[in-house]
């Protein structure tokens, strides 16, 4: 999807090159850094608004993602507000295509009545966005989405071929709505179902 994903802004830790892949650990996530949940975010493509967290008073900036300065602009604005967790140069660096937890770019697609049945577990309504899915699967029973594994799906002249299931970690432990961390995400697909799995990767085969 146009402008998921777009760009990357490195955490210090290891020194990353503009226009190439890099593990997800060499970069700012919410799976490290909670805070991440705090910041606004709209994107038209190439262009994207951030805002960081009310609590630091700051302005929204506007940025190019494909315009090298541009981006320059932005990766002082997020070292302003987002501690380094290493001592090497950061960069906010993009590879044209998306920078994933992979190096191959993946759709993922949520299961509204998979989360339905989660909720239950937990105790909690989940928000489906908690999962950070491109697309919603309407019409699926519960975990039924994993059946797609292996076949391809159509969404108008686009196909797609499911690849795998999603191993979750500790970023759906934080709640879209509230910023907080409500629940233990990993360790209720653990307890609850015996597996770490919640919604599925397609790879497209014609955009």
């Amino acid at each position: 999807l146009n402008g998921d994903r777009a760009v990357a802004f490195s955490n210090g830790s290891r020194e990353v090159i503009d226009g190439r892949w890099d593990q997800c650990l060499s970069f700012t996530i919410l799976k490290n850094d909670k805070s991440l949940q705090q910041w606004d975010v709209t994107s038209d493509p190439p262009l994207i608004t951030v805002t960081a967290p009310e609590t630091t008073g700051a302005q929204p900036l506007t940025f190019n993602a494909s315009d090298p300065d541009s981006r320059a602009e932005a990766r002082d604005y997020f070292a302003r507000y987002l501690p380094a967790q290493g001592g090497h140069t950061r960069q906010l660096v993009s590879t044209g295509a998306g920078i994933f937890d992979s190096r191959l770019s993946g759709i993922s697609l949520i299961n509204p009545e998979t989360v339905k049945v989660l909720s239950r577990a937990a105790g909690v309504e989940l928000d489906p966005r908690r999962y950070r899915g491109n697309l919603l699967l309407e019409g699926l029973a519960a975990f039924k989405e994993f059946d797609l594994i292996g076949k391809v799906l159509r969404i108008g002249q686009m196909r797609m071929l499911i690849t795998k299931s999603i191993e979750r970690c500790s970023a759906t432990s934080v709640n879209p709505e509230s910023t907080r961390v409500d629940v233990n995400g990993p360790r209720l697909l653990a307890t609850h179902f015996g597996h770490l799995h919640c919604g599925i990767y397609g790879t497209v085969l014609e955009a």
